[in-house]
């Protein structure tokens, strides 16, 4: 039986030997990892209550191991490297600063559990315990730690600020303010300021990610979104103010303009809010829409080929009516609408010249003149002559 007891480490220290080099070794309760440091066998007096001299196997709790099993237990990640411990004196407590390192940052985070963090903070602060924290940000495979637990490393970031020092909390929420503000004004939307605090804090902690972030907020303030509101989120907007977003109203408008006579928007200007959402929500609504708005134009005015967009057509009527008339015709002129509806150029053409005299228009009354002058001698041009025979 053995006859002294290790007085250095915290309980659960033991004293181990592998071939000729010694070590104290540790197992974390929590991950379950080892932790050891190599010693000089000269200092077993220094870290037991035996005398100089005293065998390793006299101490209580020691194990041995052959080098093919230590290198075993190693390649399988069980045992950890710690360092060294040559000079030991009474208020040198290496292993307890170690474990307590890990400890702190291994406790209430939310992937604590995972034995891959575990083991990788455990490797990182024995590498190099002063810089492991800003190691650890990074590592490679931390990052894929977080992303298992439905993180980023801005996230984490955020989320290890936020449970810092309380002006690091409120700096950062300030910021978290900023950036959910320039999301709405992305959105072309905005909501009350405590409903904005109350998502900023949910994106300062790290509780929402920048897209889950992004994704919630358009959700409330954008119709026909396919995104689903957060319980919470849904009781804090009921309770909030919420300027809905125009976003796509624009492109909504183009695509009227585009393909539909204006004397058919009312109806979507009136809903424009939910077409523009279904048309950011739904990357093929762009083609359904078009589509309809070209059957409606078809079925309201079929004169003209179904794919040919109406700003077209329209502009070609305006610009047939300029050269004639010599005058751009304002928009809603109840000739160029008329001569939308007739499919003959040259009919189109008289309708305008005939108009264009009605109204005394320069252009057109200098026409007909000179082509009296041009008739002289061999009799003079009638008017119907004038608007049915000669081309603009």
């Amino acid at each position: 039986m053995s006859k002294y007891k290790l007085n250095y480490g915290p309980e659960g220290t033991t004293l181990i030997q592998v071939g000729d080099e010694y070590y104290l070794a540790y197992t974390d309760p929590t991950s379950g990892v080892i932790l050891y440091w190599t010693i000089d066998s000269k200092n077993i007096s220094n870290i037991s209550d035996a005398p100089d001299g005293t065998a390793a196997n006299q101490i209580e709790g020691f194990q041995t191991y052959s080098a093919e099993q230590w290198q075993s237990f190693e390649d399988n990640g069980q045992i950890f490297a710690a360092g060294d411990i040559f000079e030991i004196v009474d208020n040198d407590f290496v292993i307890e600063n170690t474990v307590n390192a890990i400890k702190d940052v291994t406790a209430n985070e939310p992937w604590s559990s995972s034995q891959d963090f575990q083991n990788l903070v455990t490797s990182l602060i024995i590498e190099d315990p002063a810089n492991w924290v800003t190691n650890l940000a990074i590592n490679e495979d931390f990052k894929g730690i977080l992303n298992n637990y439905g993180y980023d490393i801005n996230m984490y970031n955020r989320y290890r600020a936020y449970k810092g020092d309380e002006l690091g909390k409120q700096k950062l929420l300030a910021e978290s303010v900023n950036t959910v503000k320039g999301m709405l004004q992305g959105l072309q939307a905005d909501l009350d300021e405590d409903t904005i605090n109350w998502v900023a804090n949910k994106y300062a902690s790290a509780a929402w990610s920048d897209d889950y972030t992004l994704q919630q907020l358009t959700g409330a303030t954008q119709y026909g979104s396919i995104y689903t509101l957060d319980n919470d989120f849904k009781d804090v907007i009921e309770n909030g103010v919420v300027s809905m977003s125009n976003l796509g109203e624009d492109s909504i408008k183009k695509l009227l303009d585009t393909w539909l006579p204006e004397e058919l928007h009312k109806p979507y200007l009136d809903n424009i809010s939910e077409y523009a959402g279904k048309f950011i929500n739904d990357a093929d609504y762009a083609d359904v829409f078009t589509e309809k708005l070209k059957d409606e134009r078809f079925a309201f005015n079929s004169n003209w080929d179904k794919e040919i967009p109406w700003q077209n057509i329209y502009n070609n009527a305006v610009t047939l009516a300029e050269g004639i008339w010599g005058v751009v015709p304002e928009r809603g002129d109840a000739t160029i609408d008329a001569i939308l509806n007739e499919k003959d150029l040259g009919k189109r053409k008289e309708m305008l010249r005939l108009e264009g005299l009605d109204r005394g228009y320069v252009e057109v009354t200098g026409d007909l003149v000179e082509s009296m002058r041009q008739s002289l001698g061999s009799g003079i041009i009638k008017t119907q002559d004038y608007t049915t025979g000669r081309s603009k």
